[in-house]
């Protein structure tokens, strides 16, 4: 019975009563109540003070739970014990602890379990108390043991430590751990922490109490008890992911008890059944979701409904779905009654700009302009432009995804949305957004709002260019008033950008045209198209090409064959040029795709207003807007509308003068005061007048409001990167230049800062002819990167440009990416380094193959290919000229070897290899020390990487360094094999086992690995001994809690003391391979047999023999049907293991998965099992078999048994010692 425990106030009642007794007359009457007095007297004292003690723990308890801190903390309670090492004699019950701080750090703490440290748990405290206390190791630790307070067991600690430590530093070196480890100890936390944790808690959402329990411990390692240890256990569980103790409860949820909706709801279930059973056809896939959104899901529902039908509200629709989490408390709101879910099939990084607040700024004034105007009365129309990027369209019967995923959409719940598994693609379509924007009152107010005009291109045929997108807004302008001023904003792409002259010639068209009286057009900063407000309709459109995968109708057999030879769309073009018909059957197979993506388009809408979609514009449309160019410019010539050209037509000159205004971001026309070419405007000279310049205040820190700069006239000169161009006269007759290199030109200098700086020619400036190694005239040598630096000019140096550049070198130090001479020596501006040079860029091959470099460099090697005799060729340029390398051709097959072959026959001292294949570097791991030659091979996979190794500095860690592998030898061929063995290109490795845990593994436990030196014997049983060791080592590390007591793979070999050397190695592997079935979970976990590894070892052998003939012409090797492989068919196989392994794995499989099926018992030869038996086979029934009853199965004497009785043989003759029965 357990005894009851006594409050504070029953002590107190029990002590009273004694008392009380005490000062009865009878207690001091006789010698005998005398002594009773003091026994009592003594018991109500003990008791008294016992209580005042229960008090005062009472307050010193309550006092600690209202902290705000724990009361034990690490810092103040922790005690540290210096324990020196033993030099012999140490427990084995010290090995697992012992073994577990040998593999951390110096300094690092090991936490005490004893789950993991001794081979049984402790049985009670006494143990745990010796064995600490009896603490022997092999090297000097410091015991940190630490107790938050009430029962809780102590947390222990230990750390290795350098021996021969002075006092002082042991107090340094303890409190230092503690600080850095205080983490790692459980702490008590006060109550009041806790409610402190869980009111803060509830401000932000509602747990339940156990649950904030459970997630205050988890994150601050509390050590208190929690309340209800059960709960804890299973929301532990279900924090680990155990879903089992949970329930769905959408059967507890019936749906609504009235059938309101029914009809509704019925329809949408059809509807959902369709596309589903569509895509079951699919098995299951979908390239696009049916509904964009479950607005469009219930607009096509209300279609089909009959009419006067209730419809229910998008919430109550939504609960009708099937709940992502069926197992979450929210599934009791889902009814699953329609089978969709919402389902998934996200960037932002902003460029900066030095011109970007000066774009703000234009933005702004561009805004208040259009609110002004409109204010005023006028017929404005404001338009925000922009290209989306490209869809995809992939070839027909291979959809691919349109690119725009990461946003869930409506499907059926046995749907899975698919797109093909690569995006290449030659086709794509681009969207063109045009949004005529309705004008707010004030500039803080959306600009994102009004009418959405959505135009899909084909890329191809039709792509951007600026008159496609006039012709496309003088159309959207048909069946508007007459416009009087028109302002556009775009974000400043080629097709839109207002500096290049087919956009001027573009924007004048529209002018005349739409006979407007003014025409603003405005472009935001390069990288800052975010701000232009029509990005924010992409956003939209990627609502409907959310999930889609999309691709184009098959054409006829000759146009698809056509198409496929093409491999770009500039291909495409180029076809189509020679072969007319190809244009048209192209569009009539991408025209399924535009319409369809139009469709979409046309089901949003932008704040309850539809999105519009219009067809492209045809060449004919196009056309006829060009004809206002013919008509004002007729020398103009359409095809060449680059500066080059433009600036020489006089009348196009003069026509931008007197209408135009050109800036950087803005350009700008409007009528002239000449009625003869311009029909005299009804507007204010106020309303016409220029769009201003941003323009800076005078304390050149912010740019001017609008209101201060309105009206008066502006420059740009206040933009950042504004500087005034002066441009001398070129002498010199320039190149003929194409119009694409014109435009190119264009873009770049807008690009870049309107500035005139000298600086390193660009090959948009000279072609990339002067380049080559016919105008090399000479080398200059980087003082940083001491690489050599061609300079080329297109004609031959004078004597006298040779001595100026000799005088500036010998002058000037030359870095990569600097000039020859100073720009202004005129007599060498035509004298050119490659653009771009960097001291990272390798050096040019013009350095080699002009000869200017040196003769008996290799400057480039390949693979020319095989000959008739199967000897590849290599292949050199030497002097400008390419010839065959006879000292590096051979019959090396692999690129691995053939670089070695290089290596070692070049005459170059510095050879550096481009190749990030690990195996490179063990090929050459034991050649390097004979080459005499420095080598590097490369560690990443780029030719502009300088992240090289040093082979021979490799070398020298590895044999003079490393400690663990000093005294063996030969140790680069062991760790060539050391690679071989755990898995190269031609060798097999292990599950499980990668090359770090052989590394590791190998310098570990090197000595007994290698032995006598037998590891480098290749071929020999030494050899395939120190193979058994190896991996033998490598599968007990990884097991090794399997393998105790043994701490070490040498204590498990050492104790098998039967047979010779080969047989002990067998029972090696079995040992190993036996305790290994008690932890590997699959059979690929498993180490191999004896006769798996040596068929591993003889191909491990093979490849060595490879390698190591690296550097020779020829290869000789060995037949590989001997050395673990088998060729049938012509081709190679692995041999795993042997012929008779394989039959006994055949039937011990057969033998646990076939058998009779017998229901007599097996008694006779009609049983399969019976009939089977010979010398070979004991013909018993085995676990395959499925018979009843079954009588065929062996005894201790591995005989049949029979169950028959004969009562003959029970029953004696003798009938005398049975009583007769009893009738009853």
């Amino acid at each position: 019975m357990k005894t009851p425990s006594l409050s504070a106030d029953q002590l107190e009642s029990h002590s009273q009563a004694l008392y009380s007794v005490l000062m009865k007359p009878v207690m001091k009457s006789t010698p005998a109540w005398c002594k009773a007095h003091e026994d009592i007297k003594s018991l109500a004292n003990c008791l008294e003070v016992y209580k005042n003690h229960l008090h005062e723990q009472l307050e010193v308890v309550t006092r600690n739970n209202e902290t705000d801190h724990p009361v034990r903390t690490v810092g103040k309670f922790t005690t540290v014990e210096h324990r020196q090492k033993v030099s012999f004699g140490m427990k084995e019950k010290y090995n697992l602890l012992n073994d577990d701080l040998l593999s951390k750090e110096i300094g690092t703490m090991l936490l005490f379990d004893e789950n993991v440290h001794v081979v049984s748990r402790f049985q009670n405290n006494m143990q745990r108390h010796r064995f600490l206390e009896e603490l022997q190791l092999t090297f000097p630790v410091d015991i940190f043991r630490f107790c938050p307070g009430s029962s809780i067991i102590t947390t222990v600690g230990f750390i290795q430590v350098e021996d021969n430590r002075s006092e002082p530093q042991k107090l340094i070196d303890a409190a230092r751990s503690v600080l850095q480890n205080q983490e790692k100890f459980k702490e008590y936390h006060t109550r009041a922490q806790k409610r402190a944790f869980k009111e803060k808690l509830e401000n932000i959402a509602h747990i339940s109490r156990m649950i904030v329990s459970f997630i205050y411990k988890e994150l601050t390692l509390d050590a208190s008890q929690a309340n209800h240890q059960d709960t804890q256990e299973r929301l532990r569980l279900i924090f680990l992911g155990e879903k089992g103790l949970v329930a769905d409860l959408r059967k507890l949820n019936n749906g609504r008890p009235n059938g309101t909706f029914d009809v509704f709801f019925t329809n949408m279930s059809q509807i959902v059944e369709e596309v589903t059973a569509a895509d079951e056809r699919r098995q299951g896939n979908a390239h696009l979701s049916e509904w964009i959104s479950l607005n469009d899901l219930m607009e096509r529902t209300k279609d089909k409904c009959p009419e006067n039908t209730q419809i229910p509200s998008k919430s109550l629709v939504r609960l009708q779905f099937a709940p992502r989490n069926p197992f979450a408390r929210t599934a009791w709101n889902f009814t699953s009654k329609i089978d969709v879910q919402y389902k998934i099939q996200r960037r932002q990084l902003r460029l900066s700009h030095p011109e970007q607040h000066y774009c703000n700024a234009l933005l702004k004034y561009f805004k208040q302009r259009a609110i002004d105007l409109k204010a005023e009365n006028v017929n404005i129309y404001l338009f925000f432009c922009d290209d989306k990027a490209k869809v995809k369209v992939g070839e027909p019967g291979f959809a691919i995804s349109s690119g725009v995923r990461g946003r869930v959409t409506i499907a059926p719940t046995n749907t899975t949305l698919v797109a093909g598994d690569r995006d290449m693609n030659k086709v794509s379509l681009t969207p063109s957004v045009t949004l005529n924007a309705s004008i707010p009152r004030t500039v803080q107010e959306s600009f994102v709002r009004g009418d959405v005009l959505v135009t899909v291109n084909d890329s191809i045929f039709q792509a951007s260019n600026p008159f496609r997108h006039a012709s496309s807004l003088v159309k959207t302008m048909s069946d508007k008033e007459n416009p009087n001023i028109i302002m556009q904003y775009t974000d400043g792409g080629v097709d839109h950008r207002n500096t290049i002259q087919s956009v001027q010639c573009a924007a004048i068209c529209i002018f005349k045209e739409l006979n407007l009286d003014m025409l603003i057009l405005a472009r935001c900063a390069p990288g800052h198209s975010w701000r232009n407000p029509a990005e924010r309709i992409m956003s939209l459109l990627n609502l409907g090409l959310q999930n889609c995968a999309l691709g184009r109708e098959r054409s006829d057999d000759a146009t698809e064959k056509l198409l496929k030879r093409c491999g770009s769309m500039a291909d495409i073009r180029t076809e189509a040029e020679k072969k007319p018909e190809l244009k048209g059957a192209y569009k009539e197979s991408v025209e399924p795709v535009q319409s369809l993506i139009r469709n979409r388009f046309s089901r949003l809408k932008l704040k309850d207003q539809p999105v519009a979609v219009s067809d492209p514009m045809t060449d004919i449309e196009i056309d006829t807007l060009q004809r206002h160019l013919r008509e004002l410019f007729p020398e103009l010539d359409l095809k060449k509308l680059v500066k080059t050209h433009t600036d020489k037509v006089q009348s196009y000159q003069t026509w931008k003068e007197n209408h135009c205004r050109e800036r950087q971001y803005l350009f700008q026309i409007r009528k002239c005061q000449n009625p003869v070419c311009c029909i005299p405007s009804i507007l204010s000279d106020e309303a016409l007048y220029w769009l201003p310049d941003p323009v800076l205040c005078n304390y050149k820190e912010h740019l001017k409001p609008y209101e201060e700069v309105n009206g008066t006239d502006t420059s740009e000169s206040d933009r950042p990167t504004f500087k005034v161009v002066n441009k001398a006269p070129s002498k010199t007759k320039k190149a003929k230049r194409s119009v694409e290199a014109e435009i190119n030109d264009q873009i770049q200098d807008d690009d870049a800062d309107d500035t005139q700086e000298v600086t390193t020619c660009t090959e948009d400036t000279y072609h990339a002819s002067i380049f080559t190694s016919q105008n090399a005239r000479g080398v200059v040598k980087c003082v940083e990167c001491l690489k050599s630096r061609v300079y080329y000019s297109k004609t031959r140096l004078t004597e006298r440009h040779q001595t100026l550049i000799a005088l500036n070198i010998s002058e000037y130090d030359y870095s990569c990416g600097a000039e020859l001479a100073d720009p202004n020596q005129s007599v060498l501006k035509n004298v050119f380094f490659r653009p771009g040079l960097t001291c990272a860029v390798a050096v040019e091959l013009s350095y080699y193959g002009s000869g200017l470099g040196q003769p008996d460099i290799c400057c480039f090697c390949a693979t020319g290919g095989f000959d008739d005799d199967r000897k590849d060729r290599a292949i050199s340029i030497l002097k400008g000229q390419v010839v065959d390398y006879d000292l590096a051709s051979g019959n090396h097959e692999e690129a691995d070897t053939r670089v070695w072959l290089h290596a070692s026959v070049t005459t170059a001292d510095q050879v550096i290899i481009y190749s990030p294949d690990t195996d490179v570097f063990f090929i050459g791991l034991p050649l390097v020390s004979d080459l005499n030659k420095n080598v590097y091979v490369q560690l990443r996979d780029s030719p502009y990487n300088n992240s090289f190794l040093s082979m021979d500095k490799l070398v020298k860690c590895i044999t003079l360094n490393d400690s663990l592998l000093q005294g063996i030898d030969s140790v680069l061929i062991c760790m060539q094999l050391l690679f071989i063995y755990s898995g190269c290109d031609c060798v097999s490795y292990f599950r499980g086992c990668g090359k770090k845990t052989f590394f590791y593994v190998f310098r570990k436990h090197a000595s007994f690995i290698v032995g006598n030196g037998s590891f480098s014997d290749v071929h020999g049983h030494n050899g395939l001994y120190s193979l058994y060791r190896l991996i033998c080592s490598v599968y007990f590390s990884k097991h090794r809690a399997a393998f105790q007591p043994y701490s070490i793979p040498k204590s498990l070999f050492d104790s098998i003391l039967e047979g010779d050397l080969h047989e002990k190695h067998i029972s090696f592997i079995s040992a190993i391979r036996e305790k290994l079935w008690e932890r590997v979970v699959t059979e690929v976990e498993m180490m191999p047999n004896h006769e798996a590894l040596k068929l591993h070892w003889m191909r491990c052998c093979w490849v060595f023999d490879y390698w190591s003939q690296s550097t020779s012409n020829t290869h000789a090797l060995s037949d590989l049907s001997k050395c673990g492989w088998q060729i049938t068919d012509n081709r190679l196989g692995i041999v795993w293991d042997t012929v008779l392994n394989l039959q006994k794995v055949e039937k011990t499989v057969e033998w646990y998965t076939k058998g009779c099926g017998c229901k007599t018992g097996c008694k006779t030869n009609r049983c399969k099992c019976r009939k089977a038996q010979n010398e070979n086979c004991d013909g018993f029934c085995g676990p395959g078999c499925k018979c009843v009853d079954c009588f065929n199965v062996p005894d201790s004497g591995d005989q049949v048994l029979d169950m028959s009785i004969d009562l003959d043989d029970v029953i004696s003759d003798d009938t005398e010692e049975f009583e007769d029965p009893v009738e009853v």
